[in-house]
């Protein structure tokens, strides 16, 4: 019955905490965090958890506050999640204190209850006894009678000492597995985050090695044609060779990113002409990806001549900074989104 009033008092929470989300202006949802919030609102509700397991509940309430903060200050999804899973992982503990102390409660109560019986009985035995002595027995099978039921009570005793032993034993074996448990499950999530913070420094280092610009399309890299190419040519200079290896050796780690090459020239001469020399260019920064380990279906480029310049045209330095190769780099397995118009 606790347990149906539980997760009744769950889903009643639950309903509530989505109309607060959706009329407060916040950062981006967090799943774990609502559920978090559901169920240690279910938990303080439940009239047996808020009784016998009170400070477990206040635990599980502080971690929400901790994730509740994170959440509030911009925090990563996962490191809210971590949190929002110890409020989640604590609901669980306070239920099953409250259940387990319930639990010894009721215990106490059938102890009380067997005591009272056992009186009873003694009493019905010992009328029984003189009913029987008044009955002129034999003092012989009064004493044969009282020595079975002494026998009695005594593997009685024995059994029931003996039960109490195993169900001690039992805990203890439960305590120590979710203890074990308990621990391997912290060691694995310091492991899992320790190995999160070592790729997110990895990736930051090697982001700032390519001088690597983060956009909403993804990771930027912007290459002049007058260093990777001669004038009017296609063909990649020796001197990009360090380049072209950064940026393989990248794409060959994170191999689910997906690679746009645009090709840029200036507005100087014939628009096809740029055009057709810009496409050459990318196609060429595609080819030497490929030779270098990187799979062709990654790899998609365009040819934009003039368009979108970064500087004037109307002096040399401005069209040297038009003129260039941009190599995007997609955050993650979908392809890099086109240029808006």
């Amino acid at each position: 019955m606790t347990v149906f009033r539980f997760f009744a008092t769950r889903t009643t929470a639950l309903a509530f905490s989505l109309i607060l989300v959706a009329c407060a202006t916040t950062p981006d949802p967090n799943p774990a965090l609502e559920q978090a919030r559901t169920s240690v609102a279910a938990a303080a509700q439940d009239s047996e958890i808020s009784r016998l397991a009170v400070v477990e509940l206040r635990r599980a309430q502080e971690l929400l506050e901790s994730a509740e903060t994170a959440w509030k200050q911009g925090a990563t999804q996962d490191v809210v999640s971590h949190q929002a899973y110890l409020a989640e992982r604590q609901v669980g503990i306070a239920a099953e204190s409250a259940r387990g102390r319930g639990l010894d409660n009721r215990v106490s109560e059938l102890r009380s209850e067997r005591e009272r019986v056992q009186l009873e009985a003694r009493a019905a035995r010992a009328e029984r006894e003189a009913a029987l002595a008044r009955a002129d027995q034999s003092r012989a099978e009064a004493a044969r009678l009282a020595e079975e039921a002494q026998r009695m009570r005594a593997e009685l005793e024995a059994s029931e000492a003996q039960a109490l032993r195993e169900q001690a034993q039992r805990e203890a074996e439960t305590a120590r597995a979710e203890r074990m448990m308990a621990e391997a499950r912290a060691e694995e999530l310091e492991r899992e985050t320790r190995e999160m913070r070592e790729q997110a420094e990895r990736l930051q280092q090697q982001v700032a090695d390519l001088e690597a610009r983060p956009t909403e399309r993804g990771l930027v890299l912007t290459l002049g044609s007058d260093v990777l190419f001669d004038v009017d040519s296609a063909d990649l200079r020796g001197g990009a060779e360090r380049t072209i290896e950064q940026i393989a050796a990248f794409l060959a780690e994170y191999g689910e990113r997906q690679v746009l090459v645009e090709g840029f020239t200036d507005s100087t001469g014939a628009r096809d002409y740029n055009l057709g020399l810009s496409e050459r260019r990318a196609d060429a920064v595609k080819a030497a990806l490929i030779e270098r380990g990187v799979e062709e279906e990654r790899i998609r480029t365009r040819g934009f001549g003039p368009d979108y310049p970064v500087a004037s045209n109307d002096n040399q330095s401005g069209r040297q900074l038009n003129r260039r190769v941009e190599v995007v780099i997609s955050d993650d397995e979908q392809q890099v989104p086109e240029r808006e118009s």
